[in-house]
């Protein structure tokens, strides 16, 4: 892992669109913990995509913040130019 980092940016979900066969990205107007299983990316403005991963209790909380653009996360990030994993702390 590298040093710890903030990035600012859209949370998106990456949803399951199982009829055919893909996700479908959706940024939420409100609370999204009690959907399907789904994938939390951020995209930031310097045009970077990063996977959340990390503590239950952080994905929890980014899950149920109605708040989606403009978002601010700290973690340690993992990963090259064209794909990164945020560990969010």
């Amino acid at each position: 892992m590298t040093e710890e980092i903030r990035i600012t940016g859209t949370i998106v979900g990456l949803l399951p669109d199982y009829s055919k066969g893909n996700l479908k990205p959706a940024i939420a107007s409100a609370p999204c913990n009690e959907y399907t299983p789904y994938t939390l990316v951020a995209y930031t403005d310097k045009d970077q995509v990063y996977t959340i991963h990390g503590d239950e209790k952080y994905i929890t909380a980014t899950e149920e913040n109605t708040n989606r653009r403009n978002v601010s996360l700290r973690g340690k990030a993992q990963g090259n130019q064209t794909c990164w994993i945020l560990f969010v702390i």
